[in-house]
């Protein structure tokens, strides 16, 4: 038997109001702000749960000393920066590839350019035969 819960019709009752509901512009700019507010604050706190939730995986066995907070952000960005060079150097890998299949496939198609016509030509022979 199907668990009752939420049904499907009050999840879409709930987005179809979310969808349509007004807002006054001071409640934009109130929102904006808030938002602002709360990334700032959970910001500032991050690096604290991430240290305790560290500790209590370690069972409080620590090397060489205390983590700071200070020192687990900097560690953060040196292994999300290897990250993203590595994800950078794939991403021009691939970018490589694609433009040496794109050149091999000009060659295929005797060096045209495929936004050319069928006749190679400009796009304008209709207007070269009035002319002559």
């Amino acid at each position: 038997m199907p668990s009752m819960g939420h049904s499907t019709l009050a999840t879409r009752y709930v987005r179809l109001q979310a969808l349509f509901a007004t807002w006054p512009a001071p409640d934009d700019a109130l929102l904006l702000r808030a938002k602002k507010t709360v990334e700032e604050m959970v910001e500032k706190e991050k690096w604290g749960w991430v240290k305790t939730v560290m500790e209590k995986e370690r069972g409080g066995n620590r090397h060489e000393g205390k983590w700071e907070k200070v020192a687990l952000r900097k560690r953060w960005e040196v292994l999300v920066g290897v990250e993203r060079r590595a994800d950078r150097v794939a991403e021009d890998v691939d970018m490589d590839e694609e433009r040496a299949e794109r050149a091999e496939g000009d060659r295929g198609k005797g060096g045209r350019d495929s936004t050319m016509g069928e006749g190679g030509g400009d796009g304008h022979e209709e207007d070269d035969e009035e002319k002559s």
